[in-house]
């Protein structure tokens, strides 16, 4: 079994496939409701270094809370496609902290589009360090992160120190976000992709107010990439 919660995947070694679905795929899994690091080390528990593809479609996390460092370190001990991330219900979810932290590490090239979650509105959903040192070695990082951020959420280091050495760097969708509950962005985008040519504009996030959250190092040595929002004083 993947973990003693979920009992069904199906595997192709010899493609470097792992499908979480049962009992052939396109049957939905439940997941638990705490998935607490819960895809972090799965190569060396599962497939070892041969692990390339992991198909996570057929995961309904739909009543799950904490995703906090779901994938981190994935893939630490080789390159691997995460597919169908893209289709999971995270409504339910509180706290996705540092969900990628240092996720990828050797991809030569990261797309993802999480375009489609939709994040819990009644209460605080806690997205600290969620990009944390993502994409280390990458030289092509596009995100689509078109989120409606409508409750109080906390964002602190949530892009420090992502994709470090990347030439090619996209973020869709950032600059539309609705920050004004926002509790943190302290350190949020500290040495954020140094060697990326990216600039992202943010002004729009304060364009009803200023924002009155805690910024200490919002941008730490990120000269000239990124135009902050107006704080209040």
């Amino acid at each position: 079994p993947l973990k003693k919660e979920i009992f069904a995947y199906w595997e192709n070694r010899v493609e470097g496939i792992l499908c979480i679905s049962a009992p052939e795929p396109g049957y939905e899994i439940l997941a638990p409701k705490v998935m607490y690091r819960f895809f972090s080390g799965l190569e060396c528990s599962m497939m070892g270094s041969n692990l390339q593809f992991l198909d996570v479609t057929h995961l309904d996390v739909s009543k799950t809370t904490i995703f906090s460092g779901c994938f981190q370190e994935f893939g630490k001990d080789g390159k691997v496609a995460l597919i169908g991330i893209d289709s999971w219900n995270v409504g339910s979810g509180m706290d996705f902290s540092n969900f990628f932290y240092k996720a990828f590490p050797h991809n030569a090239e990261i797309n993802l589009n999480l375009s489609t979650w939709y994040f819990w509105k009644d209460g605080r959903v806690l997205l600290n360090g969620f990009f944390d040192t993502f994409a280390k070695s990458a030289q092509t990082v596009n995100l689509n992160v078109d989120w409606q951020l409508n409750g109080c959420a906390e964002l602190g280091y949530m892009f420090a120190d992502f994709a470090a050495s990347a030439v090619d760097v996209k973020i869709i969708g950032i600059e539309n976000w609705n920050v004004q509950q926002v509790e943190y962005f302290w350190g949020m985008f500290d040495h954020f992709s140094p060697n990326s040519n990216f600039r992202l504009n943010l002004s729009n996030w304060s364009e009803e107010a200023p924002l009155l959250a805690n910024h200490e190092n919002f941008t730490h040595k990120t000269f000239f990439k990124i135009k902050e929002p107006k704080w209040a004083n």
